[in-house]
């Protein structure tokens, strides 16, 4: 028995030395401040303009539109404090006879964070259309192949009111939190 208590006490011992030297430190007080962020950038394979159009298979065949699928929407964001972001898409002129739809396909394997929730394909319009919900703090990584890979395609909507020619729509993505 008398050996059991001389380990005991030695033990004892090395516990309170270490102790006493942890008292001897100095601390100090950090404060990191980061700001909510959101940064889009839409990348682009090719052309910096995105070609669409449309084809009749044969006489008295509807018209069909080609999609293009080489955009790609980059995004890193920082959320506030029980906030979710928002992508949201609108166009800044229509089309006459034509749908201009869109499909966004869910983020690829890259990057890091919670991406969000993309919406079915929404035909284009003036006014903001959700695309992207439910978004963290996260990063898609950038360039082609990273990201969201944007879809869009031309359908028709009205014979009648198609008229040949070029027309530019500009498409626009706006990050909001909430």
């Amino acid at each position: 028995m008398p050996l059991i208590k001389v380990v005991t006490m030695t033990v004892l011992v090395f516990i309170s030395i270490g102790v006493t030297n942890a008292q001897t430190g100095q601390t100090e007080t950090l404060n990191a401040s980061i700001p909510e962020i959101a940064s889009l950038r839409i990348r682009i394979d090719g052309n910096s303009i995105i070609p669409l159009s449309v084809s009749v298979p044969g006489a008295g065949s509807p018209l069909t539109g080609a999609p293009n699928s080489s955009s790609w929407l980059g995004v890193t964001t920082v959320v506030g404090a029980g906030k979710k972001g928002t992508i949201s898409v609108r166009v800044s002129q229509m089309i006459p006879g034509l749908n201009l739809k869109l499909t966004v396909a869910p983020c690829t394997a890259f990057g890091d964070g919670i991406k969000g929730t993309v919406a079915s394909d929404r035909v284009l319009c003036l006014t903001d259309q959700p695309v992207i919900s439910d978004i963290g703090s996260m990063y898609t990584g950038g360039g082609v192949g990273y990201g969201y890979n944007l879809t869009y395609w031309l359908a028709e909507n009205g014979m009648d009111q198609i008229r040949g020619g070029a027309t530019s729509v500009v498409v626009t993505y706006t990050y909001s939190s909430n």
